[in-house]
């Protein structure tokens, strides 16, 4: 049998740039966190077409939406 835990926070999408003019959005999570990405974050690299208003806007519309993110993870259950 398998044990789940799952760890919500709440979370913010921002925009960041790459230096080839592309850009990516960053979640950012709050502390404490989600112990999965504690010494790091999640990026979602966006279409080469989209502008910087484009990204902002989805950022916007993402965080507009998107109040926490949740993370389960699974371990075989302890035997007792």
């Amino acid at each position: 049998m398998t044990e789940s835990r799952t760890d919500h926070a709440r979370c913010v999408f921002e925009v960041k740039d790459n230096a080839d003019g592309t850009f990516w959005l960053m979640l950012n999570v709050a502390k404490p966190g989600l112990p999965i990405i504690e010494n790091g974050f999640v990026g979602f690299e966006l279409k080469k077409k989209l502008s910087k208003r484009e990204a902002d806007d989805l950022a916007r519309l993402l965080n507009e939406n998107i109040d926490e993110v949740s993370c389960t993870t699974f371990e075989p259950a302890r035997r007792r």
